[in-house]
């Protein structure tokens, strides 16, 4: 235990509070008591210097204040305190300029005792200017302790400076220092805290950019190496195949114009030359038809992926895309003997869109609906459903499997009707009619059941 004698008779119940409120003009009246015992060899700290640095596994305070008794007294006050297992390496400054000096050297001081009269009226606030504008320091916790309030109105101090409490000396005992030193380490602590994980999260992501970077590198790479190879294959695989084309039709017309009219009587072996001629000339034209759509279809869904397409954005009427869609694929319904029906509502289904690309769309879905029926109908419709044009093409073909019914809108995803039948077409047919109708911020699904046909339904 112990006291102070302040010039009044008998002792008073806080010696540290009543240490801390003695006259500024005569401190060398405080006399401080040991229990009870005169205490003739406390040391006062040089002026500007701190205490040996033994700051291993303690907290850090600076005491800022010019009157020598105050340090003193706050040492002794201090000298037992733990919190969380830690004491205190309290570091003294008796100016504002040694203040700063202190907290540029240990820039982890939890906290700072701060004075606000000292070598000016206003020596304090300027510390407290210097830390938060200067320093940048927003980890430090500021009490200011004064014993002139007056100078330094508390509302005034609170609302323009970034202080953490104001406390006058008259009112801060023992108990209340050591609860204002823990509460202001524990919110130093916190963003102490908060600091290492923000700096934790700027590290994760700054590598998680670097990663990024490096993937956004190489997939450019990967675009540029796509770019040229569609390039590559624009060049030196379409055009022969459209050659071959034309000179497989050109070699079929005259082979039938001319060879044949000149053959009067073919033996067997002729015959079955001359048969097997023709079939080669027509699996050859085939063939290289089914490479050259599979080539153009490559290169129209990349067009579209990588943006490059350009978009019409005109006035298109939905029942004149299906009957040029129709048009462009009446042989095909010939060929196979099926028999297209329309139902189409009454009333207006225009819209603002690429006309073409949605023929495309059309033609997509009735070449597939024609593929995969062997005998009866296809039907169309086009109606009015929230506001969406709804487009169905429902055929009387084999179905689709339930299983793939989630996959035919992915690249190169061929289905077939039943177990034993062979996949047909390219597998990019219905991939491009989902960039298209998603271009046009609609939607495309199917609907099937095996032997009970499909139906092809998009909104737009």
């Amino acid at each position: 235990m112990f006291s102070f004698y302040n010039g009044f008779k008998g002792r008073v119940s806080d010696p540290f509070q009543k240490s801390l409120c003695g006259s500024r003009a005569e401190p060398l009246k405080n006399i401080i008591y040991i229990g009870g015992e005169m205490a003739d060899n406390i040391e006062y700290a040089e002026e500007g210097q701190s205490q040996p640095d033994n700051s291993n596994g303690s907290w850090k305070l600076l005491v800022v204040d010019d009157e020598h008794e105050i340090h003193s007294v706050t040492r002794l006050a201090l000298k037992d305190f733990t919190f969380l297992g830690k004491g205190l390496n309290i570091i003294n400054a008796y100016n504002g300029s040694d203040a700063i000096s202190l907290l540029e050297q240990n820039p982890d001081t939890a906290l700072i005792l701060l004075d606000v009269v000292m070598e000016s009226d206003d020596s304090g606030l300027k510390v407290v200017k210097h830390i938060r504008d200067n320093i940048k320091n927003r980890m430090v916790r500021i009490i200011i302790r004064t014993g002139q309030p007056g100078v330094a109105p508390p509302k005034d101090v609170v609302l323009n400076y970034d202080i953490d409490d104001y406390k006058e000396k008259s009112e801060l005992t023992s108990a209340k220092l050591f609860a204002t030193i823990v509460s202001a380490i524990k919110s130093h602590e916190t963003l102490v805290e908060q600091d290492r994980f923000n700096n934790q999260l700027k590290q994760m992501v700054a590598e998680r950019t670097k990663e990024l970077e490096a993937a956004k590198k190489a997939a450019e790479a990967a675009s540029n190496n796509k770019t040229n190879f569609l390039n590559f294959v624009s060049h030196e695989m379409r055009t022969p195949l459209t050659s071959i084309i034309g000179f497989t039709a050109l070699n079929k017309k005259k082979f039938d114009s001319i060879i044949l009219p000149t053959i009067s009587q073919p033996d067997k072996k002729v015959e079955k030359a001359i048969s097997q001629l023709q079939s080669n000339l027509d699996i050859t034209e085939s063939e290289a038809e089914r490479l050259l759509s599979l080539i153009n279809n490559i290169l129209d869904l990349a067009k579209i992926e990588s943006g490059s397409v350009e978009w019409a954005s005109d006035t298109v009427d939905m029942k004149d895309v299906f009957n040029s869609a129709s048009a462009a694929t009446s042989s095909l319904f010939n060929k196979k003997g099926l028999t297209l029906i329309s139902s189409i509502d009454e009333g207006d289904f225009t819209l603002i869109g690429d006309k073409n690309r949605l023929i495309q769309v059309v033609i997509n879905l009735f070449s597939n609906a024609i593929k995969f029926t062997d005998f009866g109908s296809i039907t169309y419709s086009i109606s009015k459903k929230d506001n969406k044009i709804r487009c169905e093409i429902k055929d009387t073909g084999s179905g689709i499997p339930e299983n793939m019914l989630g996959k035919i809108f992915e690249q190169f995803a061929q289905v077939s009707g039943t177990s034993t039948d062979k996949p047909k077409g390219t597998g990019l047919g219905l991939p491009i009619c989902k960039e298209i109708i998603l271009h046009h911020k609609g939607q495309i699904w199917a609907e099937s059941k095996i032997d009970a046909g499909s139906c092809f339904i998009f909104e737009i």
